[in-house]
Formats: structure tokens, sequence, C-alpha cells
């Protein structure tokens, strides 16, 4: 009899392991179990919010986290869900190109989701946000991050005008862009205004530049006059005094490229402080 029972605990045991196997969809299985920090030229990870990409320099402290996950059935029902995505890209030393997005409960590997165990998508998750938390990797920057202009609990995207930009490319080639745009005067249907009772805005830039190098400004009569002469506009540090009525502001603000990225772009808006 004593033997029954065991023999019977052991199978609802067996039953219960494979309930719960069919659960997570299926044994599961590593696709980065063999991945060799040799075989990776460069990587990046970018954490959408708050979209900011870094530039890896532990290749070793990165293959371990990846070797960890574990992929089950497929499911590309990722869109549905809100939260954070850390998505890392690596470039192979074949001159591949692979990407991993740790979005749990799933995980992207080159464009298609799949269920994940939740501990390591969790500990990929933890990483990325460890290191952007540091701050000491290199922030790619592909092109002029993106102006919001802040005032009077109102934010409206700056327009992005002319700039100069370098780019570090594959291989570690330097990429040179220029982009040139029509005068910010001749541009009112990009503009949106933004109405404040605010003497002052605040510039939020997605990447803080290292320096905001000019502010000009021109009366919102000269809309469609690019001979109108500008005046200097009153700028300390990332707070623009305003001038009463409609006025289309001009900012430039530079990045430093010592880590391969960075230029010089302009930016103008229009601000319509009420009396």
């Amino acid at each position: 009899m004593r033997s029954y029972k065991l023999l019977a605990t052991a199978a609802l045991c067996a039953l219960a392991a494979a309930a719960l196997s069919l659960s997570a969809g299926g044994a599961g299985r590593r696709p980065f179990r063999d991945l060799e920090p040799s075989s990776i030229a460069s990587a990046t990870v970018t954490l959408f919010p708050p979209d900011q990409t870094l530039l890896l320099q532990d290749l070793g402290e990165l293959t371990d986290y990846l070797r960890e996950a574990i992929i089950y059935e497929e499911d590309n029902s990722y869109p549905d869900y809100a939260g954070q995505a850390v998505t890392f890209t690596l470039f192979l030393t074949d001159g591949s190109q692979r990407t991993v997005t740790a979005y749990s409960p799933f995980l992207v590997v080159d464009g298609v989701g799949y269920r994940t165990a939740h501990a390591p998508c969790e500990a990929l998750n933890a990483y990325a946000n460890r290191l952007l938390q540091e701050g000491d990797l290199p922030v790619v920057l592909e092109e002029p991050p993106a102006l919001s202009v802040v005032s009077d609990d109102t934010a409206v995207a700056g327009c992005l005008g002319s700039y100069h930009w370098q780019r570090r490319a594959e291989g570690g080639a330097v990429e040179a862009l220029l982009a040139d745009s029509p005068h910010p005067l001749s541009c009112r249907e990009l503009v949106t205004p933004l109405d404040t009772w605010e003497p002052t805005a605040r510039l939020r830039f997605a990447q803080a530049p290292d320096a905001i190098v000019s502010a000009r400004c021109w009366s919102g009569d000269c809309w469609g006059d690019p001979r109108s002469e500008s005046q200097a506009a009153d700028l300390r540090g990332d707070t623009l005094s305003l001038k009463p009525g409609g006025w289309i502001y001009q900012v430039e603000a530079r990045w430093e490229p010592e880590s391969g990225w960075g230029g010089a772009a302009s930016y103008f808006f229009y601000v319509d402080l009420q009396a």
C-alpha cells in the first residue's frame, strides 16, 4: 500500500510539472546560450522611455545576461501592452546585426515576439536602467535631440532648423550630416503656438546640450519677411525670459562629439505671452 501511495504521489507531481511547463509555453529555450563576447563588434541599448540610446562597453556583462534569457511560444501581441521596453542591438563581427527587446512578459528577438521567463527578462531591464542611472556610458545621438518648450504647465515641440552633425558608423568611421532649412520667419505653418501667462519658458531637450550658444527673437509682425532683423533674447541656463505679445524665438545648441556623436543645431518656436 505504501508503495502504491508513493507511485501515486510521483505521478501527481509529474502531472503538475507538465501542467506548469504547458502553461509557460513548453520547456523553453535559450537563443543566446552560446553567445560569446568576442563575436560582438559593438552593442547599444535603447530605453523607451526615456528614448535614450547608450553605447555599451562591457560586452562580457551583456552576454552574461543574454545567455540566461529564455523564450517559449511565439506571441506577437506585445504592441498591445504598455510599459518600458529596453532594446539591445548587437553588431556582430561577421557583419550581421541582431536585436533583443526585453518587454516583460515578452522577449522580442529580431522582430519576433515570444513569451519569456520573468526573472531573466527583468534582469535585462534592470541592467539597462542601472547603466542609464550610472551615467558613465556614451550617449548615442544619431541626430539632434528633440526640444520641448514648457511654460505655464504647457509644452510644445520646438521645430528643428539647420544643423551640422556627426555620428559614428559601423566600424568606427565618422559620418558627417549637414541639413539646411528655410528661415524661421518662412515656416509659420510648421509652428505650434504656445500661449502662456507665465513670463518665462523652460527649454527641455531630450538630451541636455553641452551649451546653448545663442538665442534670438522676432516680433510676430515679422512672419513671412525673412529679411527682418532679430533681437537678442534673454536666456539664462535653460530658462528663456519672454517678451510680451507674440514672438518667434530661435535658439542654437551644441553637443560636443567627444564620443563620436554630436554637433550643433538650431530650433525655432512661437510663444504668445498674454497681457
